[in-house]
C-alpha cells in the first residue's frame, strides 16, 4: 500500500511538473510583451494592443513566482532559501510596478505609463544581473 501511495504522489508531481513551463520560455513571452509595451507607450499609444501587452507582463511575472532560476537551484540547500524569497521579494516589486504600468496604460496616462516603463526596466536589469545564468 505504501508503495502504491508512493507511485500516486511520484505522478502527481510528475503531472504537475509537466504544467510549469520553462522559466526561460516564461521570460521570452514576458520580453515580447515588454517590447511591444515600450515602444507604445514611448509612441503614446495606449490603445488595446498595449493593454493586452500590459496584461501579459503582469500574467507572467506572476507565472515565474512559481518557477526558480537554475541559478537558485544550483546553489547549496543552506543558502537556496535565502536567494528564493530575494527572488521572490524582486518579483513581487516587478509586478506592483507591471500593475501600476498596467493601471496607468488603462486610464491613458502617458506620462506615468513612461515613468513605469523606465521603472520596470530597471528592475529588469537588476533581476537579471542577480538572477539570470
Amino acid at each position: 500500500m505504501k508503495k502504491l501511495a508512493a507511485l500516486f504522489l511520484f505522478l502527481a508531481m510528475s503531472v504537475q511538473a509537466q504544467n510549469v513551463r520553462a522559466l526561460k520560455d516564461v521570460m521570452e513571452d514576458m520580453g515580447s510583451a515588454y517590447k511591444i509595451v515600450t515602444l507604445n507607450v514611448t509612441l503614446g499609444n495606449l490603445g488595446p494592443k498595449t493593454q493586452s501587452e500590459s496584461d501579459t507582463i503582469v500574467k507572467t511575472i506572476r507565472e515565474s513566482m512559481n518557477i526558480m532560476p537554475d541559478t537558485i537551484l544550483s546553489l547549496p540547500n543552506i543558502e537556496q532559501e535565502a536567494a528564493k524569497q530575494s527572488y521572490l521579494k524582486h518579483l513581487k516589486e516587478a509586478e506592483s510596478l507591471a500593475i501600476e504600468l498596467n493601471n496607468a496604460i488603462k486610464s491613458q496616462d502617458s506620462a506615468k505609463a513612461k515613468d513605469l516603463v523606465q521603472k520596470l526596466n530597471a528592475s529588469k536589469k537588476s533581476g537579471h544581473k542577480e538572477f539570470k545564468n
